[in-house]
This record gives C-alpha cells, sequence and structure tokens, in this order.
C-alpha cells in the first residue's frame, strides 16, 4: 500500500460505495463486525464510513489513526462524541436522509391500522413526538388525511423554532395514535431514554396506538408489554427495540406491526445518506470535485390503477410482508435487515383510481398523477 494515499475503512453494507473509485484514498470494506480496534491500527485507517451497527467509543478509537467518522445515518448516539471531540476526529452525519422513507413506513402503518380497525382516520388525534425532519412529514401526514395533529418538541419550542407546542402527557392522554421521532440521549435537558415508560403509559387511551420508528431505548419495552397485556385494545408498531438485534419475542407476539429497524430503508433514503457522506468526505480531504451517485432505476410497477387508495400504499411498500418475515424467523432480525431490498418512494409511482377525494389524498401523501 502506499503511505501517502489515505486509507478509508468503509462499511461495506453502505450503499454505492463504488462510486468513490477512481478518488485519491485506498477504500476498504468490512462487515460491520470486522471493524474493530485491532484492524484501525494495524491496516493505519485514517477515516470510517460507518451505519448504526459500528459503535464508535473510546475502546473502538484509542490508539488509532482515525481522524474522521461518518455515519450513514441521521442519528449519531452510536458515536462518543465527547471522546472523538477531545481525540480531534471529525464526526459527521446524514440529517434527514430518510425522512421520506419513514413517512412512507409510518403512512402504511396508519392505512393498515385503518383498515384492521375499521375506523376512519379522520377525525383522529395524531401526537408526533419530535418535530425534527421526519416529525415535520409526520404532521403534514396527518394534516392530510385529517387528523388532529398535536406536537411535541421541547428543544425547538424553547429556541423558538416551534411556537406553541403540548405537553407529552396531553398528548399521551388524548392522542389515538402517538409516532415517536426523537434521537436517543440518555443525558442533558431531555433525555428521550425511557421517554415512555411506567409512569406514564398508563394515561395512554386503551384504544390508542403507539408508533416507535426512533430508537428503541425510547420506550420503556418492560412498562409497554405490561400495559398492552392488560389492554386488550390497545396497539403498538415497532420497528426499534431495546436489545436488537436480539428483541424480546413477547413483545413481537403482542405487536400490531413489527419489522426489523427498516422503517428509513428506501432506495432515496440510502442514496441521500451515502450522498451525503461522500461529499463530507470529499470536504474533509478537499477534493475538486464530489462523487456522482447514478439515480434510481423506475419500479416495474411504476404505474398503478387501483380502486382504493390503500392498495397503491401497499403497492409502493406492504408493511404485512417484513411484519410477516420478521415472525416467521425473529433470529434473522440482523440478516432481514442486512439484506433487506430497499423500497421506491411515493413519488416514483403514478396512480390512477377514480374516487376524486382518494386521488386528491394521493396527491398529497407524494404518489403523482397518472398522465397519458
Amino acid at each position: 500500500m502506499k503511505n501517502d494515499i489515505p486509507i478509508v475503512i468503509a462499511d461495506e453494507k453502505i450503499p454505492f460505495l463504488d462510486s468513490l473509485a477512481g478518488f485519491p484514498i485506498q477504500l476498504m470494506t468490512y462487515p460491520s463486525h470486522h471493524i474493530t480496534r485491532s484492524l484501525l491500527i494495524d491496516i493505519g485507517a485514517e477515516a470510517l464510513l460507518i451505519r448504526t451497527r459500528t459503535q464508535c467509543t473510546r475502546q473502538l478509537l484509542e490508539g488509532t489513526k482515525i481522524k474522521f467518522i461518518a455515519t450513514a445515518t441521521s442519528g449519531l448516539d452510536h458515536i462518543d462524541q465527547h471522546y472523538c471531540s477531545n481525540a480531534g476526529i471529525e464526526v459527521v452525519n446524514a440529517p434527514g436522509c430518510n425522512s421520506s422513507a419513514v413517512y412512507q413506513y409510518i403512512t402504511a402503518c396508519l392505512f393498515e391500522f385503518e383498515n384492521l380497525k375499521k375506523i376512519n382516520l379522520s377525525g383522529l388525534v395524531l401526537g408526533v413526538i419530535g418535530r425534527g425532519q421526519v416529525g415535520e412529514k409526520i404532521v403534514n401526514l396527518g394534516n392530510v388525511l385529517g387528523m388532529e395533529v398535536l406536537i411535541n418538541d421541547p428543544p425547538l419550542f424553547e429556541k423558538g423554532i416551534l411556537k406553541s407546542q403540548h405537553s407529552l402527557d396531553d398528548i399521551i392522554t388524548n392522542a389515538d395514535i402517538v409516532s415517536l421521532h426523537v434521537p436517543y440521549t440518555n443525558a442533558g435537558l431531555h433525555p428521550t431514554h425511557h421517554l415512555i415508560n411506567s409512569q406514564n403509559i398508563g394515561r395512554f387511551k386503551p384504544t390508542a396506538c403507539l408508533i416507535n420508528t426512533s430508537r428503541g431505548g425510547v420506550v420503556d419495552e418492560l412498562a409497554l408489554y405490561r400495559f398492552a397485556s392488560i389492554h386488550k385494545d390497545f396497539s403498538y408498531i415497532l420497528d426499534v427495540w431495546e436489545n436488537e438485534p436480539k428483541i424480546e419475542l413477547h413483545l413481537l407476539e403482542g405487536a400490531l406491526f413489527a419489522t426489523p429497524h427498516i422503517a428509513g430503508y428506501s432506495l432515496d433514503g440510502k442514496r441521500n445518506a451515502s450522498q451525503q457522506i461522500f461529499n463530507r468526505l470529499a470536504e474533509f480531504y478537499h477534493w475538486d470535485e464530489h462523487p456522482v451517485l447514478p439515480s434510481i432505476s423506475v419500479p416495474p410497477n411504476a404505474r398503478l390503477k387501483v380502486e382504493h387508495l390503500i392498495e397503491a400504499v401497499r403497492a409502493s411498500y406492504n408493511i404485512l410482508k417484513d411484519d410477516e418475515a420478521l415472525r416467521k424467523n425473529p433470529s434473522s432480525f440482523e440478516h432481514l435487515r442486512s439484506s433487506y431490498k430497499f423500497r421506491h418512494e411515493f413519488h416514483h409511482f403514478e396512480i390512477n383510481i377514480q374516487n376524486e377525494k382518494d386521488k386528491r389524498t394521493a396527491l398529497g401523501l407524494g404518489f403523482r398523477e397518472w398522465t397519458h
């Protein structure tokens, strides 16, 4: 190896790594579980491109030459930012990269909830905890579906970015559906560790539904299981779990829908994440050009002629299939996640539906109108 060319180690599951070919780095790819301190030291790596499966702590980084870490995710809870700052390691992420994918996932959840419970979403109360880039889209989703939307985000409220908010207790007490979109933190003014816990979960309506696509530790799973065991009409949908990939089977069995941390797994989301961290890598090394990623191909069923809007939602993303796959083999959580076939988001599909109200809703969701 040429010592004057920096060595970059990347998680092999990061999409579009071949777009870095031709740039002045030695790119070496590994499975996430192979990225260890001894590997970093032996190879003399200077930069890391990772996903959430790589815990960037003192234990991994001390004694290495790492000066740059880029995570192809919006979250940073798998990185010890305090240690990295003190060690002079630049840390970057990809904020908002998969917000539209999570939006699509939540949309699928709401339509399936409506279908199973034989209710109408319009008029129900949707509580959105965390109004970041994902939460903002879920607020808009609730508005498109004719729901009353209650919002809670103390940090944004204190900064004046959010002009008004409902308290967490107000939302838990009054919402028919609560969707969590907060980062995972266990310190600071507003820690989110076990934000939903044994002290407040009893305030949920017995017919309510809790959706967690943020981080597993935001919900006290034992409290959730106990509450759901008593209130049989209460529903919960989990894409994230406290001890993943080793998930609690009793919690899986009781879930309305359960998936292996794939809510953000769209082609657009993965492309966005890779583009963002590749751009930051280019800036770190002062490259004259940035990597250019290929565009996303058109899905084979891009034109959808349907009678009911739920059919179009399922054609773009069928959460029932992901739920079935996890229930069949929960021990394959990590495999299901790592081998996931990334999906196309709503805007890749054209819809033909006769009902004018459904058409307006479909266009509001992000589908395109079928034109001849």
